[in-house]
């Protein structure tokens, strides 16, 4: 298994069971977000960068820069941005508990959220994207051991 799902998966476990969220934490990017699963997270990968090389002998040992998204979901009549900033304020201190997942992970660093909202439908929508960087280092021949 690749150290990429390694880490999403690690992610996925750390935030399940967030007081707003529960356990609608969905390890993809698209999922169905009918109104029995809101709020909820998704978590995917948007970029995954080869960084700095750590050594010059095959295999190389290389750092690798992950972009890594939360998207938090929510349709309601009202109270979006409460409920958004309440997610947000989960994830971001489920995930500064442990900023190595235990040794899969150099850094997790949160770069940013974007908010979004419509009011397509029955009820508003609303979404948070917060995008973490995830650094990690794995040899060029074994992309799935990641390296403390």
């Amino acid at each position: 298994m690749h150290a990429r799902q390694q880490i999403r998966d690690a992610i996925a476990t750390t935030l399940d069971g967030l007081t707003t969220t529960g356990s609608n934490v969905f390890k993809s990017r698209v999922y169905n977000t009918r109104d029995q699963v809101l709020p909820c997270l998704l978590i995917y990968t948007l970029t995954d960068e080869i960084g700095e090389v750590q050594s010059i002998g095959y295999p190389r040992i290389v750092d690798r820069d992950m972009t890594l998204a939360v998207e938090a979901r929510v349709k309601a009549t009202s109270g979006f941005d409460a409920t958004v900033d309440t997610i947000c304020e989960e994830v971001e201190a489920a995930l500064a508990t442990d900023l190595t997942l235990g040794g899969l992970t150099r850094d997790i660093l949160h770069a940013s959220t974007q908010i979004a909202y419509t009011a397509d439908g029955d009820k508003p929508y609303g979404s948070a994207l917060m995008s973490f960087n995830i650094r990690y280092r794995v040899k060029e021949d074994a992309p799935g051991t990641p390296i403390a």
